[in-house]
């Protein structure tokens, strides 16, 4: 399990909201708390609160004096909800013992030794349009029509380049008008957002799999909100950018991944 990425600095916030979050103590305090579980597991919670606050929470780290970038803070929302849905598998399955990673996802390794998660369990979060299922894609396509698009992202086209790139360069660089690009690439904000929001999410939301709706009920009300000033074709598209390739990067990778003491 990944110990954190970053190392141990401490990461320098604009809000006191998200300096708490972040903090060593107050997660290893959390964790103690509920004896490592996820704390109230299926209680009932206010989606549509949860998913305001998050985009207060993000958008007052992203501000700055030209305001708050878009295109950054549709993909974080993109990486954060694609990564959810790997560590939602692993909160749920495979850290309770009911099911060994191997079965949980395809696993691909590169020949310079990285390692990449990828499955049917995986992508029923990210993809599916079966009737009983809400997937990432799916809510964020929604909003996105609601918001006037006349299309919507090819997601087998990503998928394919998101496979035809593991373990190169381009691996999880949006393809973007350039004009559109976030401010940092879709891991960093990743590595960056992670452990905090994940934190805040526990709290709150406390079933993991939850997390992948809600982050992507963020998105879509960013979606909407934004349909004035950005595409909504577009926006969906830079969600969908860093969210399909985030979903299968090693937790290794990224900041106090688990919800675990450090």
């Amino acid at each position: 399990m990944n110990h954190g990425s970053a190392g141990d600095f401490s990461r320098a916030w604009q809000t006191e909201r998200m300096t708490l979050l972040d903090n060593r103590e107050f997660i290893n305090a959390t964790v103690r708390a509920v004896s490592g579980g996820i704390p109230g597991t299926n209680k009932q919670y206010d989606a549509n609160k949860v998913s305001s606050e998050l985009i207060e929470m993000l958008f007052a780290e992203l501000r700055d004096s030209s305001g708050v970038d878009l295109q950054t803070a549709l993909t974080t929302l993109g990486a954060l909800a694609g990564f959810s849905a790997q560590m939602a598998i692993r909160e749920n399955l495979i850290k309770t013992g009911k099911m060994p990673e191997e079965k949980a996802f395809v696993v691909a390794k590169t020949n310079s030794g990285e390692t990449y998660y990828f499955g049917d369990l995986l992508n029923e979060i990210l993809f599916s349009n079966k009737p009983d299922i809400v997937s990432i894609s799916g809510m964020v396509g929604g909003a996105a029509q609601q918001s006037g698009a006349k299309t919507l992202p090819d997601i087998g086209d990503i998928a394919r380049h998101v496979a035809g790139t593991v373990g190169g360069d381009a691996f999880g660089v949006p393809r973007l008008p350039p004009h559109h690009m976030p401010r940092n690439p879709p891991i960093e904000l990743l590595d960056r957002f992670w452990n905090p929001m994940r934190n805040f999410l526990v709290v709150n939301v406390h079933s993991p799999t939850q997390w992948p709706l809600v982050i992507a009920l963020a998105a879509q009300k960013v979606i909407v909100m934004a349909k004035d000033t950005l595409d909504p074709a577009l926006a969906a598209q830079i969600v969908m950018e860093s969210m399909i390739p985030l979903a299968s990067v090693d937790p290794a990778k990224i900041h106090f991944a688990y919800f675990q003491t450090y």
